[in-house]
C-alpha cells in the first residue's frame, strides 16, 4: 500500500514539480535551486550514514567495500548530470526501489525480489516519462528512464550490503513471476519508444552536418514543393495547431504532433523546418562555441528546407552567413542537429515491432512453462 501511494504521488505531482522549480529559480536563481538540491542530498546523506552505523554494515569488509563502491557510483552519476532537477530522480526512485523490494518480499523471499523491484522501477519510470510527454511543461524521453532505473539499482545496493545473506536460491514460481513482469515491461517499453520517440532517418546535409528526420531519403523536394508546405497562418509561431485549452487540449495537441511527425506530410515538413529555424535563431548568441551550430542549422535550412524559407523569408542576411563561414572552426568536426534527436534511426519500425512482439511472446511462453513445471514439482 505504501509503494502504491508513493508511486501515485510521483505521477500526480509531475505537473507541479516544474512549477515549484520555476518558483524557486525566480526567487533565488538557478544557483539557489542547485544549492537547495545539494542541501537535500546532504540531509539524505546524514540519514543514510546514521542508518549504516545502526545496521553495523561497516563491520564487514566485503559489505563496506560494496557500500563504498555504490557511494562512488552514486556521486559520479550525480556530478555528470547537467540539470539539478534530474538529480532528484536519484532520491525518489532509489526510495521506490526499496519500497518495491519490501513489497515483493512479502511473497518472494529469494533474489527474484530484487529483479522484480528493478522491473517495477523501470515500468514506473516509463509511465512517468509518458505522462511528462503529454504535459505541456515537461519532456519525456528514454534517457530519463535510464536515470530512474540507475537510481533504483543503486538504491538497492545498501539493502544488499546490510544483509548477511541477501540472495537465496530462486524458486520456479518466483522465476515465472519475473518472466511475466519482464513481458509486461517489454511491451510497455515498445509502446513508449513508438509513441514518444518514434522512428526516422539519418540524413547528411553537407560534408560535416547530419540531422534526423521522419522523411525518407530524396523526399524533401516532393513535400517542400507541396502547396500545403506553409505553416498554419493562425499560429505563425508554431506549425502545430492547437485543438483546445485545458489538459484534454494539450493531450490532443501532443497526439496531433505525434501523428504529424510519424507521417511524411507537408505539415511534418513545416514542423521540422520550424524546429531547425528555432535552433538556428536560439544559437545565434554571443557565445563563441555556439556560432558553428547556428551556421550548420542555417546550412540545413538552406539546402533541405528551402521551400519553408521562401514562404517565410526568414533566411539569414548574406553578410552574417559569410561572417560565420569565415570562423576558423567552421566545418572542423561533425555536427548532429538536435532538432529531432529523439527519433530512432538505427532500426526500422517494422523490424522493431516484430522483434518486440517475439520478445514478449517468448517471455510469456517461458513464464507459462516455468509455472507449470513448478506446479508439477510440488505434486506428490
Amino acid at each position: 500500500m505504501v509503494l502504491i501511494a508513493y508511486s501515485a504521488l510521483i505521477l500526480a505531482t509531475l505537473s507541479l514539480v516544474r512549477a515549484l522549480r520555476d518558483l524557486v529559480v525566480e526567487r533565488w536563481g538557478e544557483r539557489g535551486f542547485s544549492l537547495a538540491v545539494w542541501a537535500l542530498f546532504a540531509l539524505v546523506g546524514i540519514l543514510f550514514l546514521a542508518w549504516v552505523i545502526r545496521q553495523s554494515v561497516l563491520r564487514s569488509v566485503g559489505r563496506a567495500a560494496l557500500l563504498l563502491l555504490a557511494c562512488t557510483a552514486y556521486a559520479y552519476m550525480l556530478l555528470r548530470l547537467d540539470l539539478a532537477v534530474e538529480r532528484l530522480h536519484y532520491i525518489e526512485y532509489g526510495l521506490v526501489a526499496v519500497l518495491a523490494l519490501r513489497a515483493f518480499e512479502v511473497q518472494t523471499r529469494d533474489w527474484a525480489a530484487y529483479l522484480l523491484a528493478c522491473l517495477y522501477v523501470l515500468g514506473l519510470g516509463l509511465l512517468d516519462e509518458a505522462i511528462q510527454w503529454i504535459l505541456p511543461t515537461r519532456v519525456g524521453e528514454f534517457r530519463d528512464v535510464n536515470i530512474n532505473l540507475t537510481a533504483g539499482v543503486l538504491g538497492l545496493v545498501p539493502v544488499i550490503a546490510s544483509r548477511a545473506h541477501p540472495f537465496a536460491f530462486v524458486h520456479r514460481e518466483s522465476l515465472a513471476r519475473v518472466l511475466r513482469w519482464s513481458a509486461g515491461v517489454a511491451a510497455l517499453t515498445a509502446l513508449f519508444l513508438t509513441f514518444v520517440h518514434g522512428f526516422g532517418f539519418m540524413h547528411r546535409s553537407s560534408g560535416h552536418a547530419w540531422f534526423r528526420s521522419v522523411f525518407p531519403p530524396d523526399s524533401f523536394s516532393e513535400y517542400g514543393q507541396h502547396p500545403e508546405a506553409v505553416a498554419y497562418r493562425e499560429f505563425p509561431d508554431s506549425p502545430i495547431s492547437h485543438p483546445g485549452e485545458g489538459p484534454l487540449g494539450w493531450i490532443g495537441q501532443r497526439f496531433l504532433q505525434w501523428r504529424l511527425l510519424r507521417n511524411p506530410t507537408p505539415e511534418a515538413y513545416n514542423y521540422e523546418a520550424w524546429r531547425h529555424r528555432q535552433l538556428r535563431d536560439g544559437l545565434e548568441t554571443p557565445r563563441y562555441a555556439q556560432y558553428r551550430e547556428a551556421l550548420e542549422e542555417e546550412r540545413i535550412l538552406t539546402r533541405v528546407f528551402g521551400a519553408y524559407l521562401r514562404c517565410y523569408g526568414v533566411a539569414w542576411p548574406e553578410n552574417k552567413r559569410r561572417k560565420f563561414a569565415d570562423l576558423p572552426f567552421a566545418g572542423s568536426s561533425t555536427y548532429l542537429s538536435p532538432a529531432q534527436e529523439l527519433l530512432i534511426t538505427w532500426v526500422r519500425p517494422e523490424v522493431f515491432w516484430v522483434a518486440s512482439g517475439l520478445v514478449v511472446v517468448a517471455l510469456v511462453s517461458a513464464s507459462i512453462l516455468v509455472g507449470r513445471s513448478g506446479k508439477r514439482s510440488r505434486e506428490p
